[in-house]
Parts: structure tokens; sequence; C-alpha cells
């Protein structure tokens, strides 16, 4: 077996106890990469090697926001702290009710939508007949047809 970084590993397979001709290797890796494993089946004389396989896998490390996806009150309050805002758990009803209250009023914009459709536009139509009109006109005169 090869590490990502090309370090060779031996592995010693054990058979299985249900199927003989099944054999397992434990390997538990200490960081993600590329991995590859070389196995071969040698005979019993070991002079001669029967079968061997190659395959490679993907080891991904271990997400360090995922160890422990709880909510950090005290480093969300020292953060809120440091940089000027506030801080409250989310079933705290008095400091919601206090941020709502502080909200500013002022006045709120609206903005509207308005769609046209401009291939039912006439100057849309004029123009483009026009062009297709000038286009023949323009071949017609200079026998390009």
């Amino acid at each position: 077996m090869r590490t990502p970084d090309s370090a060779a590993i031996e592995l010693k397979a054990i058979a299985g106890s249900a199927d003989p001709d099944t054999f397992t290797a434990e390997y538990f890796p200490e960081r993600g990469g590329r991995f590859q494993i070389d196995a071969s089946l040698v005979s019993a004389d070991a002079h001669e090697t029967v079968a061997n396989a190659a395959a490679d896998f993907y080891v991904r490390g271990s997400d360090l926001e995922l160890d422990n996806p709880s909510t950090d009150s005290a480093a969300l309050a020292s953060i809120a702290q440091r940089t000027g805002g506030m801080y409250a758990d989310i079933d705290d009803s008095a400091a919601q009710a206090y941020w709502l209250d502080a909200l500013p009023a002022s006045q709120r914009v609206n903005f509207e939508v308005k769609t046209e459709r401009l291939w039912n536009h006439p100057l849309l139509l004029i123009g483009f007949v026009g062009l297709l009109a000038g286009e023949w006109f323009l071949r017609r005169r200079q026998h390009w047809v």
C-alpha cells in the first residue's frame, strides 16, 4: 500500500473465518488523500505470483466544524463584543423583543416590476419589415438576385 506521500506500508492479510478464500487487512489512515493498494497472491512455495490487483481510493479528512456542531455561545458572544454587535441565544425572547424595538423606523423602499413585451411593439415590427424591404431592394438594385 502507498500513502499520499508515496510511503510504502506493508499490510498482512488475514484469512476469513467463514470463507477461507477471503482475506482482509485493516489500516486506519492518519490523514486524507489518495491511497494506492497493490495486492498479490503468491503460491504456497512463495516462488510464483498467481494473481495481482491494484486499486486507488481517496480518504477525506474530518471536517473540524462537523466534529462538534453545537453552538459555541462564548465564541459568538466574544465576536459580537469585539465587532460592536449583539449576541443572544435563539430562545431568549427578551433580547429578540429588545432588538425589534431598537430597529430604526425608516421609510421602506418598495419596488415595482413592470414587464413589457417588445414583440408586440409596433415600432419594432415597422423596423423589422423596413430592414427586410431595404435588404430586398438593395439586392434587386445591385443584381445580386
